[in-house]
């Protein structure tokens, strides 16, 4: 009796230490979350903490196999437990959210083979119901372009409802120290509040307008309109839910929602992902609706192809640019522009000579030049002020565009 209350004191106090032994061992952020739900009560992380260790009693007995659970990991396929539900709650109890997604991203041969994202939704949310917010601070949350995160992120809204929502989420993505964890923190919150309203695409607009900054409310939007489109393809955060502002009008619903300029650009910054679908994943009839977008769009539009560009060709480069070599000249560099962001969201903090692939293909000084411009704006948005990290990135340029890129990320 001893050793097992022994075991369970452990257990409760390496859990209290927010998570930062078995689960999140690399983490390096704490997250203290004062919250308030739809209720109006106040609930703090400790609390959280005990009530899922007293309702999960599986996660004792775990601990006393811990290291056989860790070598039969190894042979696990992290893509098809993910669906799986009670083999996933077990593979989090044993192994942690942050090991699990370190094999997930194995297993996808680095984005290579398999695309990740919406798995490590799945992961996020389950690992939410067992961890709590903790786990808004494992360190390997960005991988998969951050879809850990935004499954959490869902799992927090469905626990915490609306009613509070700017208070809560203001608490809970100032957190993250870059603009980068900002925003993917940001645009979770839009997958969450469209399943929370059961895809009422119109209320989850107004929900995100309350947000308190436009940064704020422009990532939401962005998550929302994510989540309308992932949904009609079957991968929705409510899988058993359905969204109706879909059709097969190829500018539906950035048509008949809000005309507001922020609404509009994130709207269209996943239109083409709707297109592709409507289009049997024609990326030349997609390009050409592009063109009859409103005039103000069409760049945006151009953008969100280059996106679904890399997407679609696991962020292969040669790939990626064949495809924005189909659009027209006036808005390829918005195609590479798309493609490139993309890259770098699935790499984020991971990231090193990943993106600079692209903008190596392209054969004109102004594309080159362009691309480099646009990976050099996002370092610091992903690294923050870590030099080390950011010059890493640019002494992987091509050495004619290297000095501005260490120039200009300083």
């Amino acid at each position: 009796m001893a050793l097992v209350m022994g075991m369970i004191m452990t257990l409760i106090w390496s859990s209290v230490r927010a998570g930062t032994t078995d689960n999140y061992p690399e983490s390096t952020r704490s997250v203290e979350l004062k919250i308030t739900n739809s209720m109006g009560s106040e609930q703090t992380r400790w609390r959280e903490l005990l009530t899922n260790l007293f309702l999960t009693p599986k996660r004792i007995l775990s601990h006393f196999s811990w290291s056989t659970g860790i070598q039969n990991f190894t042979a696990v396929d992290t893509f098809k437990t993910v669906h799986d539900a009670s083999q996933l709650h077990h593979w989090l109890t044993v192994v942690g959210s942050s090991k699990y997604l370190e094999k997930m991203i194995s297993d996808s041969g680095g984005g290579s083979q398999k695309d990740c994202h919406q798995e490590a939704h799945l992961v996020g949310r389950t690992a939410y119901e067992l961890f709590g917010s903790t786990v808004f601070a494992d360190p390997n949350g960005f991988a998969c372009h951050s879809g850990f995160y935004h499954g959490a992120m869902e799992a927090f809204i469905r626990e915490k409802g609306t009613l509070s929502l700017a208070k809560n989420i203001d608490n809970l993505c100032s957190t993250f120290k870059t603009s980068f964890g900002n925003f993917e923190c940001l645009h979770g919150v839009g997958h969450g509040v469209l399943a929370y309203v059961d895809y009422n695409l119109p209320e989850a607009i107004t929900l995100c307008s309350q947000l308190s900054t436009g940064f704020a409310q422009s990532s939401c939007y962005g998550g929302l309109f994510m989540e309308n489109v992932v949904t009609a393809q079957g991968n929705g955060a409510g899988r058993t839910h359905e969204t109706r502002w879909v059709s097969q009008d190829p500018h539906f619903p950035c048509n008949k929602v809000s005309q507001n300029d922020s609404v509009q650009t994130q709207c269209y910054l996943m239109q083409t992902s709707r297109m592709l679908d409507i289009f049997n994943y024609d990326f030349a009839k997609v390009s050409k609706n592009c063109l009859s977008a409103k005039a103000q769009v069409i760049p945006t539009c151009f953008q969100s192809y280059g996106r679904d560009a890399a997407g679609n060709s696991l962020r292969e480069p040669k790939r990626t640019l064949e495809l924005c070599q189909k659009v027209p000249d006036a808005y390829f560099q918005n195609c590479i522009s798309g493609a490139l962001n993309v890259i770098v969201d699935f790499w984020g903090d991971k990231m090193t000579d990943q993106p600079q692939g692209l903008c190596k293909l392209l054969e004109k000084d102004a594309d080159k030049s362009y691309c480099y411009g646009v990976l050099t704006g996002r370092l610091r948005d992903v690294f923050g002020n870590n030099r080390e990290k950011i010059s890493y990135v640019c002494s992987k340029v091509e050495e004619k565009y290297r000095g501005t890129c260490s120039k200009m990320a300083s």
